[in-house]
C-alpha cells in the first residue's frame, strides 16, 4: 500500500511565479492568414517518395501531408 500523503500545510497561497511567459508562439498575423489560403489539389508521387514523407513526418510527430505542404510551401518561396 501506498503511503498517503498529508496536505495540511496548504495555506491555499498560489507562487508569485506560477506561469513564465518565455517567447510568443503563436504565429503572426501574415503566417496566419498565409496559412488560411489553401487550396486543395492532387497530386501523384512515386511510392518511394511517399515513404519518405511518411518516415520523416512520423518522426517529427505531424501529419505527412502537412510536411509535403511545408516543403512545397518553402520552395515555392525560393523560386519566386
Amino acid at each position: 500500500m501506498k503511503k498517503k500523503v498529508n496536505y495540511t500545510d496548504d495555506r491555499g497561497e498560489m507562487p508569485e511565479k506560477l506561469f513564465v511567459v518565455s517567447e510568443d508562439i503563436l504565429p503572426s498575423p501574415a503566417e496566419f492568414a498565409r496559412a488560411l489560403e489553401r487550396e486543395k489539389v492532387t497530386i501523384n508521387l512515386s511510392a518511394g517518395s511517399l515513404n519518405k514523407f511518411r518516415r520523416v513526418a512520423k518522426k517529427h510527430r505531424m501529419p505527412y501531408q502537412a510536411l509535403i505542404r511545408e516543403v512545397l510551401d518553402r520552395v515555392a518561396t525560393r523560386i519566386e
